[in-house]
This record gives C-alpha cells, sequence and structure tokens, in this order.
C-alpha cells in the first residue's frame, strides 16, 4: 500500500499523490550547513523528541520535542546512521544511503 498526502482538487488520482520515496525519488544528501540554511528560513531548529533518541526539525512549539544544538544534532543523525536529505526546499531525515 502506498500512503498518500491530499493536495488540491487540481491533483491527479482524485486529488492525491504517493507520499514518501514514490512521490519524490530526487531527494539528495544535504550537509548540515546547508540543512542549516533551509531551517532558519523556515524558522526551525534541531530537536529531540524527550525521553528518546529521535530526533527531528521544530519550530519550538512542541513542549514534547526540547531544542537541542546543530552539534548535537549531527552527533545523534550519524549515531543513528541517518542524514538529511533535500528536495525543492523540503527536508527529510533518513537511513544514510551506502
Amino acid at each position: 500500500m502506498i500512503k498518500c498526502h491530499p493536495v488540491g482538487s487540481s491533483g491527479g488520482a482524485g486529488g492525491r499523490i504517493p507520499a514518501g520515496p514514490e512521490r519524490n525519488p530526487m531527494m539528495e544528501p544535504i550537509s548540515i550547513g546547508k540543512a542549516k540554511e533551509i531551517a532558519a528560513n523556515k524558522g526551525m531548529k534541531p530537536g529531540r523528541v524527550r525521553g528518546t533518541e529521535k530526533v527531528q526539525l521544530t519550530k519550538g512549539m512542541n513542549p514534547k520535542v526540547e531544542v537541542i544544538g546543530w552539534e548535537e544534532f549531527e552527533t545523534r543523525l550519524k549515531a543513528r546512521g541517518l542524514a538529511l536529505y533535500e528536495s525543492g526546499g523540503w527536508m527529510k531525515i533518513m537511513r544514510r544511503r551506502p
């Protein structure tokens, strides 16, 4: 089953497009420096879900997510075998590609 996200009524396939790699296979790995630039433009910061090792980008308004520094964010990504990927200004944390 392919997950879908709704789009405007002008979208194909009943206004839905596939989510995940099927949706945008052009996700490219980016550096932390590039991620900082994109995040700054979107008002986002690196964060860690409290009580877990999960990291994400946040606007800092969710009390369940603790804002952390970029250095800690990068360390946690590497320790978990994750990397940041980007396409068209959208960023996603995914398993590091071999």
